[in-house]
C-alpha cells in the first residue's frame, strides 16, 4: 500500500502497490481490445438473429468509436476533482455491465446502446490509465516498462478474442460466449481497485496548475518523493483548456488505430471484399 513517512501531499508507493497497478491496468487494456473486436468475431450469428446487416455493422462501429474519442478528450478535468482510481474503478463495473447488455439485447437498437456504453468504459479507460500508471510508478524506468506492457496486451487482446471465437462460438453460442469472453477480464481490476489500490494523488478540488499529467517517481526509496513534469507547451491557454488540449495530444496518435480495429472489416464486408476468408 502507500508509504508515506512525511506530511508531504504527494504519496510514495511500495512495489507491490505498482506491480498491483500494473496487473489491473495491463488487465483493462486487455479486455478493452477484446471488447472492440468481439462485433467482428459474432458477425455471423448477429446477423441471423438480430438482422445486423453490414451497413448497420458499421454504424456500431462508429458510436463506439466518436463516442469514445469525444469523452477520452473530455473525461481528463473529470478525472483530476473525481481521483484517477475512482474512474477507473467505474470503467470497470461499467464494462463489465455493457458485456451483459450486449449478450442479452433483443435488438438491433438494444446493442447500439450497448456499444455507446463500451465507448465510455473505453474512453474512462484511454483516459486515465496512463495517468495512473505515471503517478504510481517510482521510477522511469518502471512507467516505460509499464506503458510497454499496456500497450502490448491491448494489441494482443484482438487475437486473444479471435482464438477464443474460433474455438469456442460455436459450442457456448454468441450470447454466452460474449459474457464468457469480455466480463471476467475486468473482474480482478475491479476487485483490485476497489479494496487493494490507493487513489495515485488527491483529487483537485479548485482550478490551477495541471501537475499531474505525466508525473513520474524519481526515487522511491526516499519518503518524499521528487517529480517531474512536462513542460508546459499552451502557457496563455486557461487550466481546463491546458488539460484538454494535453489530452489531446497524448490521444490523437490512437484514434488512427482504433477507427481500422472497428470500420475496416465492416467496411470491406459491405464493398463484398473478403479479409482473411477462403470463401469466394
Amino acid at each position: 500500500m502507500v508509504t508515506d513517512g512525511t506530511t508531504s501531499e504527494e504519496p510514495h508507493f511500495d512495489m507491490r502497490t505498482q506491480y498491483l497497478a500494473l496487473l489491473a491496468c495491463s488487465l483493462t487494456s486487455l479486455g478493452d481490445a477484446v471488447e472492440i473486436y468481439l462485433p467482428s468475431v459474432i458477425t455471423q450469428p448477429l446477423s441471423c438473429e438480430l438482422g445486423i446487416t453490414s451497413h448497420r455493422e458499421v454504424i456500431l462501429g462508429v458510436s463506439l468509436y466518436i463516442s469514445s474519442g469525444l469523452l477520452t478528450v473530455l473525461l481528463f478535468p473529470v478525472a483530476n476533482r473525481l481521483g484517477r482510481r475512482r474512474v477507473l474503478l467505474a470503467a470497470s463495473y461499467l464494462a463489465i455491465a455493457a458485456a451483459i447488455v450486449t449478450a442479452i439485447v433483443p435488438s438491433y437498437s438494444s446493442l447500439l446502446a450497448s456499444r455507446v456504453l463500451l465507448g465510455v468504459t473505453i474512453a474512462m479507460n484511454l483516459t486515465v490509465r496512463g495517468v495512473y500508471m505515471a503517478e504510481v510508478a517510482a521510477t522511469k524506468e518502471f512507467y516505460t516498462i509499464a506503458i510497454t506492457l499496456i500497450g502490448a496486451l491491448f494489441s494482443f487482446g484482438g487475437g486473444w478474442c479471435g482464438l477464443l471465437g474460433y474455438l469456442l462460438l460455436d459450442r457456448l453460442g454468441w450470447r454466452f460466449f460474449v459474457i464468457l469472453t469480455s466480463a471476467p477480464i475486468f473482474i480482478l481490476p475491479l476487485v483490485l481497485f476497489q479494496f487493494y489500490l490507493p487513489e495515485s494523488l488527491p483529487p483537485r478540488r479548485e482550478h490551477g496548475n495541471d501537475e499531474s499529467m505525466m508525473l513520474v517517481r524519481e526515487d522511491r526509496s526516499e519518503a518524499s518523493c521528487t517529480v517531474s513534469k512536462t513542460p508546459d507547451i499552451t502557457p496563455e491557454l486557461g487550466p481546463i483548456i491546458k488539460k484538454i488540449v494535453k489530452v489531446a495530444l497524448c490521444t490523437v496518435t490512437w484514434l488512427p488505430y482504433y477507427g481500422a480495429i472497428l470500420l475496416i472489416p465492416a467496411i470491406a464486408k459491405a464493398h463484398n471484399i473478403s479479409i482473411g476468408s477462403d470463401e469466394p
